[in-house]
């Protein structure tokens, strides 16, 4: 996969904060989002009223 030179930096910097490599700060950041996502999935938009 490529990541542009700037975004990769920033990325690496994100993850030394947080004690990472950059492939295990990616892997958490990817799964967070996913994780995410199909909680949006799950849960109505609209609730249906009581």
């Amino acid at each position: 996969m490529k990541i542009v030179a700037d975004l990769k930096a920033q990325l690496r910097e994100l993850a030394q904060q947080d004690n990472r490599t950059l492939a295990n700060y990616v892997e958490t950041v990817l799964r967070e989002h996913v994780r995410q996502k199909q909680g949006e999935l799950r849960s109505p938009r609209d609730p249906s009223p009581p």
